[in-house]
């Protein structure tokens, strides 16, 4: 899909990589279940092969637990 230029990367708080979207294809959503909050760094950039400029959104929501 032509909006898949935007990869996603999320770090636990000591900087380990724990998920990418460049190894989903730039899937431009998913959904994540954790058993208990953390701390989390997002770290977004345009992937070069596909892109070299633009502005891309990021919107996070929460599903509270019944």
């Amino acid at each position: 899909s032509k909006d898949r230029y935007v990869v996603f990367i999320v770090y636990d708080s000591s900087m380990n990589e724990i998920f990418s979207s460049a190894d989903h294809e730039n899937a431009p959503y998913w959904d994540f279940k954790v058993e208990n909050t953390l701390d989390v760094v997002i770290q977004v950039k345009l992937d070069p092969d596909k892109k070299s400029s633009g502005c891309g959104v990021m919107l996070i929501g929460f599903k509270q637990k019944k």
